[in-house]
């Protein structure tokens, strides 16, 4: 299973320079969720082309593996370690909490940020890692989540 370098224990995230201010907490608070069970410190940096991870919004086809395919398609999307990629669909309403309609940042951004660390999905409903995470749900890291972490990068 691909992962980080042991080496890699500060993994820098960032966002291009008009991305909305009102998504950058949730991001943060997803990866404090993860640096609680690992050895990970994610910090923010403002150098988006030269960072670990780089999160944006993106529409439609934006030049990567996995086009969007509008507001009812994937939500986000992200690479394998170390290719450092995160994307979000443009096209969804996003809030950071449980709203109707509206997706949970911060629950997306854990999901997602389980792929960059080197996780698949899983086939429970109520996983972190289950494949579809509908409007309107907000999730934790579950056990699962936190054993698998835990044996993958040994802490």
């Amino acid at each position: 299973m691909p992962k980080w370098p042991s080496t890699k224990k500060t993994p820098t995230y960032s966002f291009p320079p008009d991305t909305r201010k009102y998504i950058l907490n949730p991001i943060k608070d997803a990866t404090k969720q993860w640096a609680k069970v690992t050895y990970f410190k994610f910090t923010r940096t403002t150098t988006y082309d030269e960072t670990d991870i780089k999160i944006s919004f993106q529409f439609k086809d934006h030049g990567d593996w996995e086009p969007f395919d509008g507001p009812l398609g994937i939500s986000a999307h992200a690479s394998a370690p170390t290719e450092g990629r995160l994307n979000f669909n443009g096209d969804k309403r996003w809030i950071n909490g449980v709203a109707p309609d509206e997706f949970d940042l911060e629950t997306v951004e854990m999901h997602e940020l389980e792929h960059i660390l080197g996780f698949g999905h899983n086939s429970e409903a109520d996983a972190l890692m289950y494949p579809n995470i509908p409007p309107g749900i907000r999730k934790k890291l579950g056990q699962d989540d936190i054993e698998g972490i835990k044996a993958l990068y040994q802490t």
